[in-house]
């Protein structure tokens, strides 16, 4: 007969693992209000808005398509055709945080699209949050792998006669982790006639990038 420690390990173990099949099946059952609950939660954080055109729960994978992130102008900046998303319900219970509930993050084919306006402000730029004095950034608490597969960059200056630079076969990751740096490994390849590469490896706080 197991001793009482170990008998209260499994029971506690069989509670946790019963309350996860439940929590699963409940997103699987609600995955049209889960989605909302995702997507107007990572549109608090920001000035632009997110949209998904469709999207499908295969036990607590979220899979997408046709993902656009847009500025406060509604002009693109970020389209992916699909894309996974992985969902951690129990550990959003025990952050008690909605952030909690996001894991790695796969983008097939994104297109980013980098602007500098004429008076010289970056799109991107635009979509940053506004500073809450003493708040913690979302990255911060944020744990997962952001995947890349087969993107692309335009990039486009409007100040004086312009300029356009493109980049493609855009692939790498960025690990976060709660509380550390977080893991940068990105690759561009240039669109121009000599070849080319571009890489990014190394650390980022993710606090204080």
């Amino acid at each position: 007969m197991l001793p009482a420690r170990s008998r209260r390990i499994l029971k506690l173990a069989g509670l946790f693992g019963a309350a996860g099949a439940l929590v699963v099946l409940c997103l699987s059952l609600f995955v049209g209000p889960v989605l909302d609950l995702i997507l107007e939660r990572v549109s608090r954080g920001f000035p632009g808005s997110v949209t998904v055109r469709s999207a499908r729960l295969a036990g607590r994978v979220l899979a997408f398509q046709h993902l656009t992130l847009s500025d406060p102008d509604g002009r693109p900046v970020l389209q992916v055709p699909r894309g996974t998303l992985t969902l951690h319900p129990l550990r959003m219970l025990r952050q008690a945080h909605w952030i909690g509930l996001l894991g790695d993050l796969a983008l097939d084919e994104p297109f980013l699209r980098v602007e500098v306006a004429e008076d010289g402000r970056l799109n991107l730029a635009r979509l940053a949050p506004p500073p809450r004095p003493g708040a913690r950034p979302l990255l911060a608490d944020y744990s997962g792998t952001l995947r890349i597969q087969g993107g692309s960059i335009h990039f486009e200056d409007q100040r004086g006669s312009g300029f356009h630079y493109q980049l493609r076969d855009w692939e790498g990751s960025l690990a976060l982790s709660r509380g550390q740096q977080a893991q940068v490994d990105l690759v561009w390849v240039p669109v121009q006639e000599e070849p080319g590469r571009l890489a990014v490896t190394g650390r980022l706080d993710p606090v204080h990038p």
